[in-house]
């Protein structure tokens, strides 16, 4: 019996997801193939794509607020950062900066659906790597990658998904990479 819980908020509704979030998927089931991973790009792709026709920009896209229904489709959370938008610059920085376009990291105002579509591209590397693209194990380091556009490829250690531990923004997991 699928269960689904829908209650009016704001300028959407919550649905009852039974599954778990994108990035628990990636940590229990490691990479997506490239089939797997596009058919959830696409959906995500949609629902981004919805809001923005709407007027709302996300600001904060990450793998933890891609949530996946009993079914496996993608269900697009996380509207706590969001923001209306009618063409207007944004100044606000918002979200996890592992997923935040340059201009945001920079505090330079930027138009808002662009820089949702950098988080879907960071998105979309880490469903097919299993590891965000630019990595580093403090703030500065990952800021700094983000700006020279510097990708750092991870390798799987020991059955996880990044070297000493989980996602830093999620966890605090170590990384003995200094720079």
């Amino acid at each position: 019996m699928k269960t689904f819980i829908s209650l009016w908020v704001g300028l959407g509704f919550l649905v009852f997801c039974p599954g778990r979030d994108l990035l628990d998927h990636i940590r229990k089931s490691g990479p997506m193939a490239e089939d797997e991973a596009r058919g959830k790009f696409r959906q995500l792709t949609s629902a981004l794509e919805y809001c923005h026709r709407k007027g709302v920009v996300h600001r904060d896209l990450r793998l933890e607020h891609v949530l996946l229904d009993s079914e496996g489709n993608v269900k697009l959370s996380g509207f706590g950062s969001s923001a209306v938008f009618l063409g207007q610059e944004l100044s606000t920085q918002c979200g996890s900066p592992w997923y935040a376009a340059p201009e945001t990291l920079q505090g330079r105002a930027y138009a808002g659906p662009p820089a949702d579509v950098w988080s879907l591209g960071v998105v979309l590397f880490f469903l097919l790597t299993g590891a965000p693209p630019f990595w580093g194990c403090d703030l500065a380091t990952v800021r700094r990658r983000v700006l020279s556009g510097r990708v750092v490829r991870r390798q799987r250690e020991r059955g996880t998904l990044w070297a000493g531990g989980a996602f830093p923004v999620v966890s605090g997991g170590r990384n003995s990479e200094a720079g």
